[in-house]
């Protein structure tokens, strides 16, 4: 399975899953899964990302936990853009889960 390289929630989803078959063990599987499921959701929603959305094109992060803080920032900053209460919802989770991922704890 090769990783679609169209910025969008389906090309993510395949990343993940990706990611999944790769994972060193079954709890860092299992979390990789559950976000390539929050992205396959987030698709059926808005296949395309919002009008006027732009990738910020910031440096690359270094370590696995800064992807992940960044990933999970990605999704907040999204949420913004989004009108749907479920798909704001969806983004909320999935920003949740790559701070888990991260080893992060938000208090909200």
């Amino acid at each position: 399975m090769s990783i679609v390289s169209t910025p969008g929630f389906a090309s993510s989803a395949g990343y993940f899953e990706q990611r999944a078959v790769r994972a060193r063990d079954e709890n860092e599987r299992q979390r990789l899964l559950e976000v390539a499921d929050f992205y396959r959701s987030l698709a059926r929603i808005a296949p395309a990302l919002p009008h006027g959305f732009k990738l910020n094109g910031s440096m690359p992060v270094n370590t696995r936990q800064q992807r992940w803080e960044a990933r999970a920032e990605e999704c907040r900053v999204l949420a913004e853009h989004f009108k749907d209460p479920h798909c704001r919802q969806q983004l909320a989770k999935l920003a949740e889960t790559y701070d888990k991922l991260a080893g992060n704890r938000r208090d909200n």
